[in-house]
């Protein structure tokens, strides 16, 4: 049943923390925690399409979560490259466009050619956007796109840099609405860990206690209720 708010945000981003911490107080091993994360990710996503959200980011991998144990890493880009598969199918199934953001150089060449596989395939959407960002941090993005104006030499007659010129070298300039509305961040912290620093200027924040794994359709319409509660004043 769809579920009708009044103020309904038209980007949502989940970081979905506590995957590992769910899977220790389960005794089971991290990389479990992370699979199932992964489910999550595809029941929540469906969720939030159903209910007329039109752009749903996912933070998958950070540019700092590289500094984690080699086995673990490995085993998070192994979920990445057999899980594209049922992605593209839901994808598919909710006629959404595929977007990575992130960097592509430093995935292996299976999993960086199956992402831009899944773009090229899914490039005929318009009405849905399914963002997944991997080897993705704030700073790092900000900085490749100072990098492509640098390269393009995008200026003004003044030889000024605007804040429309920025916008337009991010990874989310693709998007049709490239800033998030409403940011989740799961697992208990209460900090942005510089997500989206950009595009984050003027979103609402909701922090949840609750673990990834245990994140339910049921908490993100608590969310969305929550949304539609607030009054975005956005600097006026």
């Amino acid at each position: 049943m769809k579920v009708a708010y009044e103020n309904m945000p038209s980007h949502v981003a989940i970081i979905p923390d506590g995957n590992r911490r769910w899977a220790k107080q389960r005794g089971l091993s991290s990389i479990k925690g992370h699979r199932r994360g992964y489910e999550v990710t595809r029941v929540i996503t469906k969720e939030a399409f159903k209910h007329g959200i039109k752009v749903m980011t996912w933070w998958g991998f950070s540019t700092e979560n590289w500094k984690r144990a080699s086995d673990e890493v490995e085993s998070i880009m192994d979920i990445f490259v057999s899980g594209i598969d049922a992605v593209m199918q839901d994808n598919s199934e909710n006629k959404a466009r595929f977007v990575n953001i992130g960097r592509k150089d430093r995935l292996s060449g299976a999993l960086a050619r199956k992402l831009s596989q899944m773009e090229h395939d899914t490039a005929h959407y318009t009405d849905r956007f399914l963002v997944v960002a991997i080897d993705y941090g704030g700073r790092d993005e900000l900085t490749r796109a100072v990098e492509r104006l640098m390269s393009a030499h995008v200026t003004t007659e003044a030889n000024v840099i605007s804040s429309p010129d920025i916008s337009l070298h991010l990874d989310t300039a693709v998007l049709p609405y490239p800033d998030p509305d409403l940011i989740i961040r799961t697992g208990g912290e209460n900090r942005t860990s510089g997500f989206m620093i950009w595009q984050s200027a003027h979103s609402e924040w909701i922090f949840l206690d609750t673990l990834f794994p245990d994140f339910t359709a049921d908490d993100l319409h608590a969310c969305l209720r929550e949304y539609a509660s607030r009054q975005r004043r956005l600097g006026k």
